[in-house]
């Protein structure tokens, strides 16, 4: 399986939970709802002591649905991110 790609975007998440929340952009898009709908943005959320999960959301930060694309009992963006498909990228910025 080839995984895509993840980029952390500045785009603040529109997430209730007190857990530390990022949105990231992912190509190619991440399908949902058994494959009828996709998104290029995914919302990552870890909560201490629980686990890090993985929800579509939109350009916004705002979740689409509670579908659960993957989670882990690990508190890892990262790991979180490969278990729905994904690769964390690490933008370079040249100066």
């Amino acid at each position: 399986m080839r995984l895509g790609t993840a980029l952390w975007t500045p785009i603040p998440a529109a997430s209730e939970s007190t857990g530390a929340a990022a949105v990231y952009a992912v190509f190619p898009p991440a399908d949902f709802r058994e494959g009828r709908d996709s998104t290029t943005y995914l919302l990552v959320e870890s909560v201490e002591h629980v686990d890090t999960c993985v929800y579509p959301c939109d350009r916004d930060g705002v979740v689409i649905t509670l579908e659960l694309l993957a989670h882990t009992p690990y508190q890892s963006h990262r790991k979180a991110l490969l278990l729905a498909g994904y690769e964390m990228e690490i933008a370079h910025v040249h100066a």
